[in-house]
């Protein structure tokens, strides 16, 4: 829900970086810190695989220069055998190599994700007004899949090919300076369409991660409303908006994957050619007898060792870009600001008496754009107090508050003549029992959605609760009765079963306060007896306040507030405010017309 028309203000994906920045480097490193010891041992078997991806290309030229030309099949054997073994040896060790670093890869993805998600869970609910569910899943996931797959097929292969380079040139420095230079001489060619690369394949992989944003916050969302959706007939409209953003995925993708086509043959061009250039100057140097046959063949293979790396760098760079572009919006909404914050010196306890004071209180869930005005009042221990007024009067703004799912701009909120503010947000919020407006269901059982996935809670207890609020009759005559699997939301539960479980929910908790937001959506007279019913049980013994949509169900209360533009302007019984024929008596004649 957004409040006061404020637009949506998510750290853009548009990330303008063009490389990894040094602070995002060293803040990965952080999550790799608990496994640096596998990370140096699989850093070590890279090395050793890279040094024996080099032994092939040798032996072939030992082979040519020192056995075949002297038909001594015994060295031949004996050259075939080392390079089996070379050959066993390499795979045993990447192996081994390859499951060391897909472990870390998936600890640090676990880790990193759990450390969002606690965040997420920890946020005020001014974020969520301001952020689209669907666009915060994509940071959960798609974002840190990337930095997964940076370090296993980016990170790791990238440390492979160095260390594979830097022996190859080493090889061949020590087996012909002269070749080494002529095989090299197309680098500085080769540099410049890396270079150019770089630049046109990283602006195009931004494009593809906003656009896949884009669409999973455009797809949660219509098919959160698809009732809206149908019930408008806005299927046509909303699917034109959802290809748009898809066809702009699909031309992002077009884009990034163009450039790899144009930059792989460049680089096999580039190899070819220099391979060709080590045919003509070593075949001519051969011929003179200034290198063996074994030699030119060797840096025929080194040459095409060299590329096959630097071949697939395009591949390697864009994941590097795809994580650096993610890592930057993980961090981004890891640096969020959590607004709700414990004061230093927190009360780690819950209230018990249920008494409640608003001290002139000034609200807003945007700058400059009040929504609560100077509001004060009283509710004493087990009182009963409704408050009513137009839509966007302020009502829901009031019961928000109390439990802190946002803070106020000044004033004070006490309760237990404590200041809200003090207490520690988990104990403030385990003495208050909230049934909100739309009850949200979780998938599960009906007995998990009652205890809420607490082990302390036992089956008699939840069938209790199910039984004082009316619950129970719905429940057993269901297959498997309290183990009953639940539909996404509750969709195989009705509206006034929903309110039900989200009472049973509260029962169970047994808070000194209760909050209920009063649904707005219609129930058959039957259902909605038993709900008045389940209501006032649950309001027995307890502080109760009622955001009232619908005047009947509150004549009983003790006290009912009128709010009206952000201030509370009415305060009596539901005798005495029709008596004053204010602004209650307005409402009242307006739901009642006849």
């Amino acid at each position: 829900m957004m409040h006061g028309g404020g637009q949506r203000s998510f750290v853009s994906d548009e990330v303008k970086n063009k490389k990894p920045k040094l602070w995002i480097i060293k803040r990965l490193a952080g999550y790799f810190k608990p496994y640096i010891w596998i990370v140096l041992a699989a850093t070590l078997m890279l090395m050793i695989v890279s040094a024996l991806q080099i032994v092939p290309p040798y032996l072939t030229k030992v082979a040519i220069d020192k056995y075949i030309a002297t038909k001594n099949f015994t060295g031949i054997y004996k050259i075939a055998g080392i390079y089996l073994l070379v050959l066993i040896l390499q795979l045993v060790i990447q192996y081994a190599e390859i499951m060391l670093t897909e472990y870390v890869g998936q600890r640090v993805m676990i880790d990193i994700r759990m450390k969002v998600f606690e965040h997420l869970e920890n946020l005020s609910m001014t974020f969520f007004d301001k952020n689209p569910i669907g666009r915060l899943v994509t940071r959960v996931t798609n974002d840190v899949e990337a930095l997964h797959e940076l370090f296993t097929g980016g990170v790791v292969a990238i440390i492979g090919d160095f260390f594979t380079i830097i022996a190859i040139v080493i090889v061949m420095l020590k087996m012909s300076i002269s070749l080494t230079v002529a095989s090299f001489v197309l680098l500085p060619a080769f540099a410049i369409a890396a270079y150019i690369f770089s630049i046109k394949s990283h602006a195009a992989y931004l494009d593809v991660r906003k656009y896949v944003a884009e669409s999973n916050a455009n797809l949660q969302e219509n098919l959160s409303g698809v009732k809206v959706v149908q019930a408008f007939a806005r299927e046509d409209r909303n699917y034109k908006g959802y290809e748009r953003i898809n066809k702009n995925y699909v031309k992002a993708s077009f884009r990034a994957i163009t450039i790899n086509t144009v930059f792989f043959p460049v680089v096999e061009a580039l190899s070819s050619i220099s391979i060709g250039l080590i045919i003509w100057y070593g075949g001519g140097k051969s011929i003179q007898g200034a290198v063996s046959a074994g030699t030119l063949v060797a840096f025929i293979s080194y040459v095409k060792r060299f590329f096959d790396p630097i071949r697939d760098l395009g591949e390697k760079y864009n994941i590097v870009q795809n994580a650096s572009a993610s890592s930057f919006r993980i961090f981004k909404l890891l640096d969020t600001k959590m607004l709700i914050k414990d004061a230093p010196d927190k009360k780690q306890i819950t209230p018990k008496i249920g008494q409640i004071e608003f001290k002139n209180v000034v609200f807003s869930y945007n700058k400059g754009e009040t929504i609560l005005k100077n509001i004060s009042f009283k509710i004493e221990r087990g009182e009963k107090v409704a408050f009513v007024g137009a839509t966007g009067a302020g009502k829901t703004s009031i019961i928000s508050i109390i439990p802190r799912l946002y803070d106020i701009d000044s004033g004070e909120i006490l309760i237990d003549d404590i200041d809200i503010r003090k207490y520690d947000k988990k104990c403030l919020r385990a003495g208050i029992g909230m049934v909100l407006q739309e009850p949200f269901i979780f998938a599960g059982t009906v007995f998990d959605n009652i205890a809420l996935w607490d082990k302390s809670i036992t089956l008699d207890e939840v069938k209790r609760a199910a039984e004082i609020v009316n619950l129970a009759p719905f429940v057993e005559r269901r297959r498997k009765g309290y183990y009953e699997e639940v539909g996404e939301r509750g969709s195989n539960f009705s509206q006034g079963e929903r309110q039900m479980i989200a009472f049973a929910r509260v029962f169970i908790k047994n808070p000194p306060i209760l909050i209920m937001d009063e649904a707005t959506s219609s129930i058959d007279t039957q259902t909605e007896a038993l709900i008045q019913d389940a209501l006032l049980k649950i309001m027995e013994g307890r502080t109760s306040i009622i955001v009232a949509h619908r005047l009947s169900t509150i004549k009983n209360v003790n006290r009912i507030f009128v709010v009206h533009k952000g201030k509370i302007v009415e305060e009596g019984d539901h005798q005495s405010l029709l008596a004053k024929k204010g602004v209650y008596y307005k409402l009242y004649k307006l739901q009642y017309a006849d």
